[in-house]
């Protein structure tokens, strides 16, 4: 019993967040550089940043990592110059959380608000920068966290919400573990991954939290923008819903080939392509190579998946309530709307189960320690 509940104790202590050494914010600020060797942590609380020519916040080398901690009941407002990142990381570890982030945290409108864009200037030529992530004519490269937080990321001109920016490759690490994170594309950019004519090489991963995506047409809500997908995209656990406007899948490549790995092992994904589109895959006019992979593979129980022109037509895949691995490559062409959510079979009764897998797979060993629990009871009852 000491053991187990150390177990959970180690469970429900995990977070992300650091909290040594913290710089605090608050009211109207100029923009914020960390270039100074080693970690930091900077907290927002009530923070407004505007500027014309900069990042709202950038963290350079031979800074290693910057944590910004949103306080909770702040509402936090960045704007980054034309052509810059709203938040640069510029290669650098970043993590974004509220205060209580960790595992089991679920946030509410209590939690730190972070809205963030990049200011618009049609005089200027090009395109801008991402939200979150790099520059215009940057690649998007390091390892993004986002663990918490209710974040709102308007792309501009051709930049993704989350990601890289016009002209730029997302080649870096993007992990979402918790919060409630709405993520828009710029014109012609995904709402996460690639900004205008950016490829996709690197990987997205999303365990818990809700994260909306919405690509603008010619992108993929999550991956691609006018180029080939040939990253990594995987759903373990939270709430998922990806879309494109046109011309783009709303999971996969957004005008252009779909070269890459998508695999959904828990949670509820939802996603969907408005037009000329697959909800997970590539735009009409293009295929989904042979070398790519779109996977199934529940981690735990089962998970169903309806697929169809939208969400009123969509029916049951062959082989729905998947329990085992299922390239779903076929399955899915054509399809400009997808759903997969876990499920759990108590008598006749079927369960949707949502959030962090961490938390299903904990539940499942707790239910069990009960059960082994019963069965010595009713031994030493019987033996007596």
């Amino acid at each position: 019993m000491k053991k187990i509940m150390l177990l959970v104790c180690i469970l429900l202590c995990m977070g992300v967040c650091a909290y040594a050494g913290e710089t605090t914010y608050s009211g109207v600020c100029d923009p914020i550089v960390i270039d100074q060797p080693g970690e930091h942590t900077i907290i927002l609380d009530g923070v407004t940043i505007e500027t014309a020519e900069k990042s709202a916040i950038s963290v350079k080398a031979p800074a290693t990592k910057l944590t910004i901690i949103l306080k909770d009941g702040s509402e936090n407002n960045l704007a980054g110059g034309f052509k810059f990142a709203g938040i640069a990381n510029n290669g650098v570890e970043l993590v974004i959380c509220c205060e209580n982030a960790g595992s089991g945290h679920k946030c509410t409108d209590a939690c730190g608000k972070l809205d963030i864009t990049v200011v618009y200037d049609a005089s200027l030529v090009g395109g801008g920068g991402a939200c979150i992530g790099s520059d215009a004519e940057k690649t998007f490269t390091g390892k993004v966290t986002i663990a918490g937080g209710n974040i709102t990321a308007h792309g501009c001109l051709a930049a993704a919400g989350i990601g890289s920016g016009q002209l730029a490759d997302f080649e870096g690490e993007l992990t979402i573990t918790g919060g409630n994170i709405t993520s828009t594309g710029g014109h012609y950019a995904s709402a996460i991954g690639a900004g205008q004519f950016g490829a996709f090489t690197g990987s997205v991963t999303i365990s818990g939290g809700n994260v909306i995506a919405d690509g603008y047409p010619w992108s993929a809500g999550i991956g691609s923008a006018e180029a080939d997908m040939t990253g990594i995209i995987t759903v373990t656990g939270g709430n998922v819903t990806a879309s494109s406007r046109a011309l783009g899948a709303g999971i996969g490549a957004g005008y252009g080939t779909m070269r890459g790995k998508i695999f959904i092992t828990g949670g509820t994904v939802t996603a969907s392509s408005m037009e000329e589109g697959d909800a997970i895959g590539s735009a009409t006019d293009f295929e989904v190579d042979e070398v790519a992979v779109i996977e199934i593979n529940p981690a735990a129980l089962k998970m169903s998946g309806v697929a169809g022109v939208d969400a009123d037509t969509a029916v049951a895949l062959a082989g729905s309530p998947f329990a085992a691995k299922t390239n779903l490559k076929e399955l899915l062409k054509g399809n400009a709307y997808a759903k997969f959510e876990c499920i759990t079979d108590f008598g006749s009764t079927s369960l949707p189960v949502t959030g962090d897998g961490t938390n299903v797979w904990l539940l499942a060993v707790l239910a069990a320690i009960g059960m082994i629990g019963m069965t010595v009871i009713i031994r030493k009852k019987n033996e007596a």
